[in-house]
């Protein structure tokens, strides 16, 4: 007869009750810790629970330079991403957008932004059969509140969006082959966003993905 056994939590390791293992939590009470076998504690890689999880690497970068004209250079971009909330808040919100895409993919049709300061911002994505065509951004309509004023308009223009159809559907950026790589686009979009519509991320309270099903 098989002896009970229960699963390290980090690796799922097998482990017959009754043997050795070890204790790992965020705090000292043990209602909150988990059971790991012996060689995750040894080692004390614990990445596999999603409580000691190390968040994902992300350079910040500005997007590559071709339809799209990026108004900082790299450098320009570190520096005021570096140890302040605004920085890190940006930071925070490019990772967002990459999750999004990553598990949207090409059924992403827009992305939308919850805010009682900000309505109508929105990101309309196209997409072919190479990826990512254009964004669209908003326009000077009267759903944008608050509107679009000159050095806004100015800004936007420099960044290569230009007016679509009409202003008020938005304006479209295309992208060209070497711009189509996802985490190019999400470059993009906080690009335009922080330095072109000079978003304030902090009355941003959400991100709604709108999917073709």
């Amino acid at each position: 007869m098989m002896s009970d056994q229960i699963s390290c939590s980090n690796c799922g390791t097998k482990i017959n009750v009754g043997d050795d293992v070890g204790m790992v939590g965020k705090s000292n009470k043990p209602e909150e810790m988990r059971i790991v076998c012996l060689k995750c504690h040894e080692i004390g890689d614990y990445s596999q629970m999603p409580e000691f999880a190390k968040p994902p690497r992300w350079d910040v970068r500005v997007p590559v330079q071709g339809t799209f004209k990026p108004q900082k250079n790299s450098n320009e971009l570190a520096t005021l991403r570096e140890g302040t909330l605004s920085g890190s808040l940006w930071t925070n919100f490019e990772l967002e957008l990459l999750a999004v895409f990553q598990v949207a993919g090409s059924k992403l049709l827009r992305i939308t932004f919850g805010s009682r300061s900000y309505q109508g911002y929105r990101v309309e994505i196209s997409w072919d059969g190479e990826g990512v065509a254009s964004l669209t951004f908003p326009g000077q309509s009267s759903k944008t509140k608050p509107p679009l004023n000159i050095y806004q308009l100015h800004r936007i223009k420099l960044l290569g969006l230009m007016p679509s159809e009409s202003a008020a559907k938005g304006f479209v950026i295309p992208l060209s082959a070497k711009e189509r790589e996802i985490t190019n686009v999400v470059r993009v979009i906080s690009h335009t966003l922080e330095f072109g519509y000079f978003v304030d991320l902090t009355r941003i309270h959400s991100i709604s993905p709108i999917l073709d099903v």
